[in-house]
């Protein structure tokens, strides 16, 4: 039977950091390495700017976002304990 086999792979786990936040805000959190604003995000991983706004706003009161206006922009960036997730140093 053709493709049977990916039927019955094992799932592979999603990383430590998908499981923590919930896949939606640490795809929303990747995104926030290049600084970036609403719609930069929601259009890469493919929620609406209302979700990833509260995403961007759960993340920024836990202290893993920053946001700075420039101009009429809002840009959110990861912050240093947010980078450190990341690369597994927390």
């Amino acid at each position: 039977m053709l493709g049977a086999a990916r039927l019955w792979a094992p799932a592979t786990r999603p990383p430590a950091i998908a499981r923590l936040l919930g896949a939606g805000r640490a795809a929303v959190l990747a995104e926030t390495l290049v600084p970036s604003t609403t719609s930069g995000p929601a259009r890469r991983v493919g929620l609406a700017p209302a979700t990833v706004s509260h995403h961007l706003t759960v993340l920024r009161d836990a202290g893993l976002v920053t946001a700075e206006r420039r101009g009429h922009e809002v840009l959110c960036r990861q912050t240093p304990p947010a980078a450190a997730l990341y690369s597994g140093g927390i």
